[in-house]
């Protein structure tokens, strides 16, 4: 087994791990800290990991208690017992029924960011996406989860913005809880989310139940909270305690992973124009009645769909599926003992040019019509503990991206030094190294606007 603690800050760790399965093939041991870890990125033993044998290897590396109510209470961090007792609160809320009462809320959050977009092609500016993807998504989660009407890139002081947006960046509790999971909660000190946050959380969701309690009537576009709350007539064991939890989860994990992708969603489209423009015309070619979009309509523009998905293969969201064995057991045909790290390297397995040919190029065409291997996109993980939110998360980026693409173009930056025009299907950017979870981009990824005619006219 290979020794691997300290991580290099000039590597790409991404890039690390592929160079690892190259070398050592698809299982090998390695250490992480005093701890062993078998890593696996096969098709056949990730499925036995993650589905087969899921129960043996149930927890994760991260689940460990930090002293807050927020982080200590939800799904992330629950035994199997009380995880049996949480799947309710999350896939009640993610069913098609549910989303499609949240589609007018998502569209009312997309056409006001459109409106702006259209603004700033008129005079064919620049746009940091970066910026626009977390605003958008930022509007979008608060819409969907608590129905709050929020404008993350006009007012970024809301008290609801700052504290959401500001949960990850320069948090030394997070680098603690990243780097020695197990100390944190001995730190009284040091502390994940940070303790005004904790608090601040802690009082809007206690006051939204309040409010929602006294309600009369149900909504006419109900939100995930009133899912929550209905599910919790039913079933007396899930408490308040463990309902804020997944109010906090629901929104942190939403914004932060969506509006990563969604800014290098923007970009690459940006850079790739002839799959911009068969995306367009795909949109304008399954919408029949105007500018009303129904939910079906939506999930008939499969390039766009297979856009994000290409997306997520190049640019995952973390560099790993992690698991814990919670007992004796064989994995891959390795003896584990109980405590033994399990792990997906996702770009391992995203870029093994055996499942995906050509894995640099962004080409989202190998998901259409059996071209592309959805199974072997494992961004959302798999198996019964893989993301709760993967409908959510596809669907929000559907409605924003049909808004945006109906009235503007997207187009390289003229001062863009990761583009090169004489390259087809380019998608390599030069990432800030070191780093494990959402490694975003050395220099801002910018592109212009240019204002949208309608396909009948183009």
């Amino acid at each position: 087994m290979q020794y691997f603690f300290f991580r290099k800050n000039h590597e790409d760790y991404f890039e690390t791990l592929r160079e690892k399965t190259k070398m050592y093939g698809h299982v090998y041991g390695t250490y992480q800290g005093l701890k062993p870890v078998l890593r696996i990125s096969s098709r056949e033993h990730i499925k036995e990991a993650l589905s087969q044998k899921f129960y043996l290897a149930f927890e994760k590396t991260m689940a460990v208690k930090t002293g807050s109510e927020l982080w200590d209470n939800d799904i992330y961090n629950a035994d199997y017992k009380t995880w049996r007792k949480y799947r309710p609160l999350s896939s009640h809320v993610l069913t098609g029924l549910k989303l499609r009462a949240m589609k007018s809320k998502l569209e009312r959050v997309a056409n006001r960011l459109a409106a702006k977009l259209q603004r700033l092609a008129q005079n064919n500016a620049q746009m940091p996406t970066k910026t626009y993807a977390q605003g958008a998504v930022m509007d979008a989660v608060a819409a969907v989860s608590f129905s709050l009407e929020v404008d993350a890139l006009e007012d970024p002081h809301n008290p609801f913005v700052k504290h959401s947006t500001g949960l990850f960046d320069g948090c030394l509790g997070l680098t603690v809880l990243t780097a020695f999971p197990h100390m944190l909660e001995n730190l009284p000190f040091v502390q994940f989310p940070s303790v005004s946050t904790e608090r601040f959380f802690m009082d809007f969701a206690l006051d939204l139940l309040r409010k929602r309690r006294k309600e009369s009537r149900k909504r006419d576009d109900p939100d995930a909270l009133d899912a929550w709350l209905e599910v919790q007539t039913t079933n007396p064991d899930l408490t308040d305690a463990m309902m804020i939890s997944q109010m906090f989860v629901f929104l942190t994990a939403g914004y932060e992973t969506s509006a990563y992708v969604l800014m290098y969603v923007l970009y690459l489209l940006a850079t790739h124009p002839k799959t911009q423009e068969n995306i367009f015309r795909d949109i304008e070619d399954n919408i029949s009645d105007g500018d009303s979009i129904t939910f079906e309509q939506y999930h008939k523009m499969k390039l766009l769909e297979a856009a994000i998905y290409e997306t997520l293969r190049l640019y995952p969201t973390d560099h790993a599926i992690d698991r814990v064995t919670v007992s004796s057991c064989t994995i891959a045909g390795v003896p584990l003992d109980p405590h033994v790290g399990i792990q997906v390297p996702l770009s391992s397995v995203h870029m093994d040019p055996e499942r995906f040919p050509e894995p640099t190029k962004f080409r989202p065409e190998r998901f259409l019509d059996g071209g592309g291997n959805v199974d072997d996109m494992v961004a959302f993980g798999d198996g019964p503990r893989k993301c709760v939110g993967q409908r959510l998360a596809i669907f929000q980026m559907l409605v924003l991206l049909v808004a945006f693409l109906r009235v503007v173009r997207l187009e390289p930056a003229d001062d863009d030094e990761f583009f090169d025009p004489s390259l087809e299907y380019q998608s390599e950017i030069e990432r800030v190294p070191g780093q494990i979870f959402m490694p975003f981009p050395k220099r801002e990824l910018k592109i212009k606007l240019a204002p949208r005619k309608s396909v009948r006219t183009e």
